[in-house]
């Protein structure tokens, strides 16, 4: 994190009706297809010390390049989380697993209610009758190395702005004040975009838009609605759609929990699973999520990621009771950021990118 950062700036297109259901973008990710020579970096945010740069392209991460083919982009619009509208399980198996032998209810795509709601929500405020489909943007991202550009899902992190009614508008900040996204934040984020974000996010919740009213904090029992494809949105699919859900980092968790108690591999509890332990059979200790409060990284942006409880796993932030969030200072979504996973581009050689190289 930290407050002085560079500025990577990526100019291109963006195909306006991708969100579902004309298409199949949920309201947090987004596909854009990137100018030749669209990427340009500031090492110090200033317009007037933008440099070209091509190290991006055929860069891999996991053996995958990405800036795929079309110089297409997946974009992870930063500091928003929408209810998931497909999410597939994902689960590996654990050592020992039989090879040839699949894990039960590991297979399809899954969504919470209200996904549908905020992603037809989120559409219909970028993409109105009468304009163009395909506009210019740009994305945007507060990064020093090009390292930080992309999370280990090879989604590049930033924001995304374009031209509507005259005005530049922001699709996170649309998300965020239209009430169609729960906030996400991430040490990767500067404290002056936290703090944006933060503001909208709190107007939307204290308002009630969009869909804060069926935010619940108690996790309850997951609830699997697959993934449709597209096809109509009227008031029916509006009503059907309606109902409580969790913050969508946790319904993640409750879908791979899911999978690993069918296949009789899941440790005691959901909260066991959160704090990391190990799954039956195994002695490998699980994957964890660090996290700290907006007030202490805001306070201390350049702060280590945390290793103990509670803050070494999101096992820390949820109560007896099953409410997620809760703890000493912690009441919504918006009080909590987490640390990013790292990730390691390479070049096709597999040799790591370890700094910019300008055109």
């Amino acid at each position: 994190m930290g407050g002085m950062k560079g500025l990577l700036r990526i100019s291109g297109t963006i195909d306006l009706s991708q969100f579902w259901p004309n298409g199949t973008s949920d309201a947090d990710t987004a596909d854009v297809v990137v100018n030749a020579d669209g990427f340009e970096f500031s090492s110090d945010a200033s317009p007037q010390a933008f440099r070209r740069t091509r190290v991006f392209d055929n860069a891999q991460l996991a053996g995958k390049n990405v800036v795929k083919t079309g110089r297409k982009v997946t974009v992870r619009i930063q500091g928003i989380d929408a209810p998931e509208l497909h999410c597939p399980p994902g689960v590996r198996k654990p050592k020992g697993f039989p090879k040839k032998q699949t894990l039960k209810g590991n297979g399809g795509k899954f969504r919470q209610l209200q996904g549908e709601t905020s992603t037809a929500g989120l559409a219909g405020d970028v993409f109105m009758k009468g304009q163009p489909k395909v506009v210019l943007c740009e994305i945007t991202t507060r990064i020093n190395v090009p390292n930080d550009a992309f999370d280990m899902f090879g989604r590049l992190i930033g924001d995304i702005s374009f031209r509507i009614g005259g005005k530049t508008v922001s699709i996170g900040h649309l998300a965020a004040q239209n009430g169609w996204a729960l906030p996400a934040y991430y040490n990767s984020m500067n404290p002056d975009e936290i703090l944006t974000l933060q503001t909208l996010f709190e107007e939307a919740r204290k308002k009630k838009r969009g869909i804060w009213s069926h935010f619940d904090k108690v996790v309850g029992q997951l609830n699997l609605l697959k993934f449709r494809h597209g096809g109509a949105f009227g008031k029916k699919e509006e009503q059907a759609d309606r109902g409580p859900f969790v913050v969508p980092k946790i319904f993640r968790r409750q879908l791979r929990y899911s999978v690993l108690q069918q296949n009789n591999l899941a440790p005691k509890t959901f909260k066991d699973y959160l704090a990391g332990k190990p799954l039956k059979g195994q002695t490998t200790k699980g994957t964890k999520d660090a996290w700290t409060g907006r007030a202490a990284i805001l306070a201390n942006p350049t702060m280590k990621k945390p290793t103990k409880a509670p803050n070494g796993s999101l096992a820390g932030l949820l109560s007896a009771g099953n409410a997620f969030p809760s703890g000493a200072g912690i009441s919504q979504p918006g009080d909590i950021v987490f640390f990013e996973q790292p990730s390691t581009l390479r070049r096709k050689n597999g040799a790591p990118i370890t700094a910019w190289t300008f055109v």
